[in-house]
C-alpha cells in the first residue's frame, strides 16, 4: 500500500498499524521488541529508515555490509540471548543489533515518496482527503509506476481528478539560495 502522507487516518502510521493487527497480530509464540512507540513482531514487514553501513549480511553465496533507506524486508527472528535480531531483504539475510531497532518501522504501508526505487506487483494508494501540499500529479505518476501487475486507487473521484489536473508541485521556501550567495 502506497499513501501521500505518514499522517491522517489513510497515513502510513495509521494504516502499518491497522494492517499489523490484520496481517501479523500478536501470538505468543512470536517475540516482540517495542521501539519508539511501534512494536516490531516476528514476521513484520519492515522498511529500513536511514543507512547502515555496518549491517553485515549473507546470501547463500556471498557476504557483504550495508542495508539502506529504502530497503523493505520481513523480520525473521528475534534473538534476546545473543541480543540480535535476523532480516530478510530479497535473498540477503541481515543480523542487527537490537539497539537498531529504531532504524526500522512498519512497511506494510509506506509513503510514496519512501517508494522510490521499488517496485510491487499489486499497489493500492489511498486517495481521500489528500492535503493541497501531497495533490499534484507526479505523485500520483510515481506511485501508478510502482506497480507491476495491477494498481488499485481507493478513494473518491474528485481527489483523484484534482491531483491529475495539478502538474505544479508545491515549492518549498528555504534560505538555501542565500546561504550559498555568502560563501
Amino acid at each position: 500500500m502506497l499513501c501521500p502522507s505518514r499522517k491522517g487516518e489513510t497515513g502510513t502510521v495509521n494504516i502499518n498499524r491497522i494492517l499489523q493487527e490484520r496481517l501479523n497480530p500478536h501470538r505468543a509464540a512470536k517475540k516482540e521488541i517495542t521501539t519508539q512507540g511501534r512494536i516490531l513482531r516476528e514476521g513484520d514487514k519492515v522498511m529500513q529508515i536511514k543507512n547502515n553501513y555496518d549491517i553485515r549480511w549473507h546470501t547463500d553465496d556471498k557476504t557483504g555490509e550495508g542495508v539502506f533507506n529504502g530497503d523493505i524486508g520481513t523480520l525473521l527472528a528475534i534473538d534476546f540471548k545473543d541480543g540480535v535480531m535476523t532480516i530478510l531483504f530479497d535473498d540477503r539475510k541481515a543480523v542487527y543489533p537490537l539497539e537498531s531497532a529504531m532504524e526500522l518501522e512498519h512497511a506494510y504501508a509506506v509513503t510514496v515518496h519512501k517508494s522510490q526505487g521499488n517496485e510491487f506487483n499489486c499497489v493500492i494508494m489511498p486517495v481521500f482527503n489528500v492535503i493541497e501540499q501531497l495533490s499534484y500529479r507526479n505523485l500520483l505518476y510515481t506511485a501508478v509506476t510502482r506497480a507491476k501487475s495491477l494498481m488499485i486507487i481507493a478513494g473518491r473521484g474528485s481527489d483523484v481528478k484534482r491531483m491529475i489536473d495539478n502538474n505544479k508541485k508545491t515549492r518549498r521556501f528555504s534560505a538555501l539560495r542565500y546561504l550559498l550567495e555568502d560563501e
